[in-house]
């Protein structure tokens, strides 16, 4: 009897060991290998930077990643992500399918900059034109996302182009109910943004691709300024000091043109203003 009770505490201590090495993996391990995989991709951009803490609680099945930040060995500013945070159900990844029941952003900061022949996104060089294809290799099944919520809030994105520089500022972009299923996207959307200062605007939309293309799109207001719009596209000069200020309700189907609803749109130009109010424009 003692020596089969000897085996059963080996047995008992193996199998805590066996219990215990996952969590201690996923727990320790995976923040270890995230923070050398980041400082090796530091060394290979030539950027410097802050390797962002990562948490993951296997209780509550969430992700946090916070202080990750990223510059320019001269002090530029490309990336900062004070705290993102993401719900994960780890039995979809059975069925392939990524389900993130909410993912939320606060305080981000992101560099974009567009030439004539590329777009660089925090500091990563993308071609414009496009690439050629790849054959893919077959699946048995494509992967799925599934996100329920995702909550972003004062974020803001720095627009570099033509040497003229725009702030974008993501007062609140909720997404709700977000499917990917290969080439086929459904979700539903509000966003309150502010361009530089003066302008800003509010919406909400839902886009579905399957079984058909249907996008609904409420504009609830928009007041945008001619200097902030001139940072975006080129203006002509008699525009002067034009403010715009609209708000609508846009549907637009597969087979259809838009149908666009105006329910009020001014025009300040000098001293002048223009003013057009419930117009309807049906093409269906």
């Amino acid at each position: 009897m003692p020596a089969l009770k000897r085996w059963q505490r080996v047995l008992l201590g193996l199998l805590i060991i066996l219990i215990l090495l996952p969590v201690v993996l996923i727990k320790w391990g995976v923040p270890m290998a995230a923070n050398y995989a980041f400082n090796q991709f530091l060394v290979d951009q030539d950027l410097e930077g802050h390797a962002p803490t990562l948490d993951i609680s296997l209780l509550d099945r969430r992700i946090t990643l916070s202080q990750l930040s990223l510059t320019r060995p001269d002090g530029t500013e490309l990336l900062r992500i004070p705290t993102l945070s993401l719900d994960l159900d780890l039995g979809a990844l059975m069925n392939r399918t990524l389900h993130i029941p909410e993912l939320s952003l606060a305080g981000a900061w992101l560099s974009v900059v567009q030439d004539n022949d590329h777009l660089e996104i925090a500091g990563q060089t993308l071609p414009t034109g496009q690439s050629p294809e790849q054959d893919a290799a077959p699946e048995e099944k494509p992967w799925a996302v599934r996100i329920d919520r995702i909550r972003l809030s004062d974020n803001r994105i720095h627009l570099t182009h033509a040497a003229k520089s725009t702030t974008l500022s993501l007062n609140r972009l909720d997404l709700d109910r977000l499917r990917i299923m290969g080439a086929h996207i459904s979700l539903a959307a509000r966003l309150e943004a502010q361009i530089n200062q003066n302008s800003s605007l509010a919406l909400t939309g839902e886009v579905v691709t399957q079984p058909a293309l249907f996008i609904h799109a409420r504009l609830e207001r928009a007041e945008l300024h001619r200097d902030d719009l001139n940072t975006l596209v080129q203006l002509p000069p008699e525009l002067g000091n034009a403010t715009i200020r609209l708000s609508g309700d846009t549907r637009f189907t597969r087979g259809a043109l838009p149908r666009i609803e105006v329910d009020q749109a001014r025009l300040s130009l000098h001293n002048l203003s223009a003013k057009i109010q419930d117009l309807n424009l049906t093409t269906e």
